[in-house]
């Protein structure tokens, strides 16, 4: 399942019900905000953390 999630808590309610989550756009938009010049690397990798241990839940 994949259209508009963008939040663990998201990713956390479809896998109850579903084998796996798709969060692609909110990962762009951060990289694209975020990831300058190396700028902004802790907070992507977080996020991707947490949309990681929202699937274990």
């Amino acid at each position: 399942v994949g259209f508009g999630l963008s939040t663990p808590e998201h990713v956390r309610l479809v896998c109850r019900v579903a084998d796996g989550a798709v969060v692609g756009s909110a990962l762009v938009k951060l990289l694209h905000e975020r990831w300058k010049n190396g700028k902004g690397r802790g907070e992507v990798v977080d996020f991707v953390r947490a949309l990681k241990d929202a699937t274990l839940d």
